[in-house]
C-alpha cells in the first residue's frame, strides 16, 4: 500500500506560500513606488509592520501544521517539510527586511 501525503503537510505548505506571495507583492510594489526620500522609508516601515501582523500568525499556524504533518508516521512528510522550510525562510526574511528598513535610522 502506497503512503499518501499528509493533509496537515499540504495545508502547511499552502499556508506558508501565502505569506511569501504577500511579501513579494509588497516588495515589488515598494520598488516601483520608492523615490528614496525619508518619508518613503517611514511608509515602507509602516507597510512592513501591517504585513507582518498578517504574516506572522499565519506562518505560526503553518509551522505548527508542518510539525504535526512530519509527526504523522503513516503519511509522506515532504509537503510538511517544505512548509516548515518556507516558514523559517519567511521568519528569517521578515527579520532581515525589518533590519534593512530601519538601517537609515541607525
Amino acid at each position: 500500500m502506497e503512503m499518501e501525503h499528509s493533509r496537515k503537510g499540504i495545508a502547511s505548505f499552502v499556508l506558508s506560500i501565502i505569506p511569501l506571495l504577500l511579501t513579494l507583492l509588497m516588495l515589488i510594489g515598494d520598488c516601483y513606488r520608492n523615490t528614496w526620500r525619508v518619508t518613503d522609508f517611514l511608509y515602507t516601515h509602516l507597510i512592513l509592520g501591517y504585513v507582518a501582523m498578517v504574516i506572522m500568525p499565519l506562518n505560526a499556524v503553518a509551522f505548527g501544521l508542518g510539525v504535526a504533518g512530519v509527526l504523522d508516521k503513516d503519511r509522506k512528510p515532504i509537503f510538511a517539510v517544505l512548509g516548515i522550510v518556507l516558514c523559517w525562510l519567511m521568519f528569517y526574511g521578515m527579520y532581515l527586511l525589518s533590519l534593512l528598513t530601519t538601517y537609515p535610522y541607525v
